[in-house]
């Protein structure tokens, strides 16, 4: 039997890992931390990809090379949600992924990617920007 994830700071930890070799685009690397079968639905694009194969080559053939910085973890036994600053140098844009984690694997990923947006004119009297 594999090792459970009971712990928070293990689910933390593989979390953490997978930005860190997808920041040195490690991406096979990245893909060996997933369970077989592991999948990850990008939501906001109606994307699901197989870790092991379609995410490596979809990263693989991305044209440019980004660079991944974890801002911030939240983590429970067999749960950890990352948010991540991911830039490509004039880009850059927020993956928040929630890590299902099962026998010390991943056994898969949701993120989000959103937009920025202008806040609506309507708020403004009860907003500040954040800076």
């Amino acid at each position: 039997m594999g090792r459970n994830m009971t712990n928070t700071q293990d689910a933390s930890s593989l979390g953490r890992r997978w930005w860190e070799l997808v920041d040195k685009a490690a991406f096979r690397e990245a893909a060996a931390l997933a369970a077989p079968g592991a999948v990850i639905n990008w939501v906001l694009s109606n994307e699901r990809m197989r870790i092991a194969d379609q995410w490596v080559a979809a990263n693989e053939n991305y044209p440019g090379s980004w660079r991944a910085e974890i801002n911030g973890t939240v983590a429970e036994p067999g749960k950890v949600v990352t948010v991540t600053t991911v830039s490509d140098g004039p880009e850059s844009v927020t993956a928040i992924s929630i890590f299902t984690i099962e026998d010390g694997r991943i056994a898969g990923i949701v993120e989000y990617w959103p937009q920025p947006y202008s806040a609506p004119g309507w708020r403004r009297q009860w907003v500040s920007p954040i800076e």
